[in-house]
C-alpha cells in the first residue's frame, strides 16, 4: 500500500456512514446468544450467593444456640457446685439478722440506721 494511501486513510478519520444506517449495525445472533448466556450466568450466581447466605445465617443460628446452651449448663453446675460447697460448710443459705444483708458482716442500711426510704441513686 502506497504512503499516500495510508495518509488518507488517516486523515480522512471515521467514515461519514456509507453504507451504515441503524438496523445493520445490530448486534446480531452472537450478541444475542452472549447477552443470553451472561444473563444466565449472572442468574446462577445471585442463586448460589442466596443459598450460601442463608447457610450461613442457619450456622450462626445454631452456633448461638449452642452457646445459650452451653452457658445455661455451665451456670447450672457452678450453682450447684456453690450448692454443694455450702452444704458442706453447713450453711443453709439464709442470712444472719444479727449481720445485716450483706455476707460480708457489715451492717445494712437498716442497722445503721440510715434507711430513711429514699434510693441509693447518685443524684
Amino acid at each position: 500500500m502506497p504512503m499516500q494511501t495510508v495518509a488518507a486513510v488517516v486523515v480522512a478519520g471515521p467514515s461519514e456512514g456509507e453504507g451504515f444506517t441503524t438496523t445493520s449495525v445490530t448486534p446480531g445472533v452472537a450478541g444475542a446468544i452472549t447477552a443470553l448466556i451472561l444473563a444466565a450466568a449472572v442468574l446462577l450466581l445471585a442463586m448460589d450467593m442466596t443459598r450460601r447466605i442463608r447457610r450461613l445465617q442457619a450456622r450462626q443460628r445454631i452456633e448461638a444456640k449452642l452457646d445459650a446452651e452451653e452457658a445455661a449448663e455451665r451456670e447450672a453446675a457452678e450453682r450447684e457446685a456453690a450448692e454443694r460447697e455450702s452444704a458442706a460448710r453447713g450453711d443453709d443459705g439464709a442470712v444472719d439478722p444479727s449481720r445485716g444483708a450483706d455476707p460480708r458482716g457489715e451492717a445494712g442500711p437498716a442497722e445503721r440506721g440510715d434507711d430513711d426510704g429514699s434510693s441509693d441513686r447518685l443524684s
